[in-house]
């Protein structure tokens, strides 16, 4: 069993176009402690590509990666399931 955490926040940015954004952890970005003992982590000139909720799921006829070669590239995501939303939609509804 391993555990893994950080000690304090991490520190994350994004450089578009010569421009540093800071990114917040658990609202912009999820960002897991890395476990093999790394202490950082720097990642240049790599392109990012949306991959919706990042699903791949045959039985409901859903693929997030048809087609894609991910090999050397940054993979944005939603949080959730493709479902979440309309769960909550759904169950409002019902009230």
């Amino acid at each position: 069993m391993l555990k893994s955490e950080f000690a304090s926040a991490p520190h994350v940015s994004l450089n578009l176009a010569g421009t540093a954004t800071a990114l917040t952890q658990g609202e912009q970005i999820a960002v897991r402690a890395p476990t093999n003992g790394d202490k950082a982590l720097a990642i240049n000139g790599a392109p990012l590509v949306f991959v919706g909720y990042g699903v791949k799921a045959p039985e409901r006829n859903w693929d997030d990666f048809k087609g894609l070669d991910a090999r050397g590239k940054i993979l944005v995501m939603l949080v959730n399931d493709p479902d979440f939303e309309g769960a909550k939609a759904t169950s409002a509804a019902r009230r």
